[in-house]
């Protein structure tokens, strides 16, 4: 029982010394590019909390020889996130984060041949689990994640591991 005191003390250490690790930047704005292409807006709440505000899109058109169809949608996300140190050596400002997010797309769907015309709000339920490196000397931030999604709606329901970006933002709040 003893030991198992003395392990739990250490973790505890531990955890609280990883808690303390210095803050990269307060807010960034830039682009995602990817699954959607968005505009993106990141701010730290604490030294490893960060919420991030993404708004996208994404679209395919098709045209053929019966007419053209095609879908677009416009999405709002909005995630919170929890970022980690990575220790190595001449990368300093590597981190790595996870989080939960929930956001909206609404779908647009028309096909010429058919004369048929499709709306959808859809809500999105979303994991994140991404890298992030901060430049020292330029304020430049760039990332690259994975998003997997769950989506509830009309045009488009069910899971899916398609969704991530890789992003690049200028830090002007440090």
């Amino acid at each position: 029982m003893k030991n198992l005191m003395r392990i739990f003390t250490v973790c505890c250490v531990l955890f609280c010394a990883a808690q303390a690790q210095a803050q990269e930047y307060k807010s960034a704005v830039g682009l995602r590019f990817g699954i959607p292409t968005s505009i993106s807006y990141k701010t730290m709440l604490s030294e490893k909390n960060g919420v991030e505000l993404n708004v996208g899109t994404r679209g395919r058109n098709y045209n053929g020889i019966l007419g053209s169809s095609g879908w677009r949608y416009f999405s709002a996300t909005a995630a919170y996130l929890i970022h980690n140190d990575l220790e190595i050596e001449g990368l300093e400002g590597l981190r790595y984060y996870y989080g939960v997010g929930a956001g909206v797309a609404f779908y647009t769907f028309n096909d010429d041949f058919l004369s048929n015309e499709f709306n959808s709000l859809n809500v999105l339920l979303q994991g994140y689990l991404g890298l992030e490196y901060t430049f020292a000397d330029t304020p430049i931030s760039i990332t690259t994640d994975w998003v997997p999604t769950f989506i509830i709606g009309d045009f488009d329901d069910g899971f899916t591991a398609g969704y991530g970006a890789l992003g690049i933002r200028y830090v002007f709040q440090r």
